[in-house]
C-alpha cells in the first residue's frame, strides 16, 4: 500500500472596506511548522502551489468561494499555451520582478482577452513596468516601500483608471485607515491576518505514469482515446483530473468516465496540467527521463524557435533541464 504524502499550501486572505474577506492569495509551503516560504524556484513553487491546491486538496476546501490570488514568474506568462486552472477562480500576479518584453506583453493581453485576471504584485511604482498598468486589473501596493506621498500621488492616478488597488503589508490600523482614505479597495497584511497553512494529503505520483503524457500530449500524432487510456491507467492522475474538471464544469454537471472528463478538459489544458505536473515535482525527476520524454514528444518540430543556437547534442549534454522547453500556459 502507497504512503500518502503530506502537502502543503498557504493561504492569506484579502479583505475589502468592510473588513470582509474577498480572495485569498495561496503562498508556497514546505511543511507544516515553518510559516514562510523556502523557495526551490519561481516556477517549480507556483506549479506546486497550483497542484495541491486544484489536484489533491481541492479549490473549494482552500478558498471556499472566493478567488485565489497566485504567483506567476516571467518564465509562466510568457508560455504558449492555455492555462489549465478556470479564469473565474484565479487571480494571476505578475511579480515584481519580471522584465518588460514584448513577449510578455503579448502574453498578458491574450489572458486578458481570454477574460483572466490581472494583478501586479508588490508595486512599488518602478517607471520600467509602468507599461504593465494597461493589462492590470488589480495593482497590488507594497505600502512598506512607498512613502506616503508617493502612495497619495499614484493612489489618484490609478484611481482615475479604474483600477482596483490593494495595499499589501499592512501592519497597523494606521496604515490600514490611510490607505482607506486615499481610495484603496483591498487589504492585506498582518494587521489582519497571517497566512494559515492548509494541510492535506495525497497519493505519491507514478513519475513515469506523468511523463508519459507529457511525451504524448505533444505528439502530433497522438488522439484523445490514446490520452485517456494513459490518465485511465493510473489512479492517481485519474483522480486528479477528474477533480480538477469537475472544480471548473458549470452547474456541477456529472462526468460520466474519464474519455469524457479528457474531452472536456481539452488537448490545450492537458499540455499545461501535464507541464504542471512534471514542474512541481522537478526536485527528484532523473535528468533521463526528462530527455527521453522530450525526444519521445516529437520536440524537434519547434526546436528552433525556442533554442536556435543550440544543438540537439548540446541539449542533451546539459546539465540541468532548460525549463523553457515546458509550455505551461497556453494563450
Amino acid at each position: 500500500m502507497k504512503t500518502l504524502i503530506d502537502i502543503f499550501v498557504g493561504r492569506q486572505p484579502i479583505f475589502n472596506t468592510q473588513m470582509q474577506v474577498v480572495a485569498y492569495e495561496l503562498l508556497f509551503r514546505g511543511n507544516s511548522e515553518d510559516n514562510r516560504a523556502v523557495i526551490l524556484g519561481g516556477d517549480a513553487a507556483t506549479a506546486q502551489v497550483m497542484m495541491n491546491a486544484f489536484g489533491d486538496i481541492g479549490l473549494v476546501d482552500v478558498v471556499g468561494e472566493h478567488k485565489a490570488y497566485i504567483n506567476f514568474t516571467e518564465g509562466l506568462l510568457v508560455r504558449e499555451y492555455q492555462p489549465f486552472f478556470p479564469r473565474n477562480k484565479v487571480v494571476i500576479e505578475v511579480l515584481e520582478d519580471v522584465k518588460v518584453t514584448p513577449l510578455l506583453m503579448s502574453s498578458l493581453k491574450a489572458l486578458k482577452e481570454q477574460g483572466f485576471t490581472i494583478a501586479l504584485d508588490d508595486y512599488v511604482f518602478n517607471p520600467e513596468l509602468e507599461a504593465l498598468e494597461e493589462f492590470a486589473d488589480i495593482i497590488k501596493v507594497d505600502i512598506l516601500q512607498v512613502g506616503p506621498k508617493k502612495l497619495a500621488e499614484h493612489a489618484a492616478r490609478l484611481k482615475a483608471q479604474g483600477i482596483l488597488l490593494l495595499a499589501e503589508k499592512v501592519e497597523s490600523r494606521e496604515q490600514y485607515e490611510f490607505c482607506l482614505k486615499l481610495g484603496f479597495d483591498l487589504f492585506q497584511g498582518y494587521f489582519f491576518a497571517k497566512p494559515k497553512i492548509i494541510q492535506g494529503q495525497r497519493l505519491p505520483t507514478n513519475k513515469l505514469s506523468v511523463l508519459e503524457l507529457l511525451a504524448s500530449v505533444y505528439d502530433p500524432d497522438i488522439d484523445m482515446h490514446r490520452l485517456s487510456a494513459i490518465v485511465s491507467k493510473d489512479v492517481v492522475l485519474s483522480q486528479k483530473l477528474l477533480k480538477l474538471v469537475a472544480q471548473s464544469s458549470p452547474n456541477g454537471s456529472s462526468i460520466k468516465s474519464i474519455h469524457d472528463a479528457v474531452l472536456r478538459f481539452g488537448l490545450n489544458r492537458l499540455k499545461s496540467w501535464a507541464s504542471m505536473l512534471v514542474l512541481s515535482g522537478v526536485d527528484d525527476k532523473p535528468l533521463e527521463l526528462f530527455r527521453t520524454s522530450l525526444i519521445r514528444a516529437r520536440f524537434v518540430n519547434w526546436w528552433p524557435c525556442i533554442w536556435p543556437q543550440m544543438s540537439w547534442a548540446d541539449f542533451l549534454k546539459k546539465p540541468i533541464l532548460p525549463w523553457g522547453c515546458f509550455p505551461v500556459l497556453t494563450l
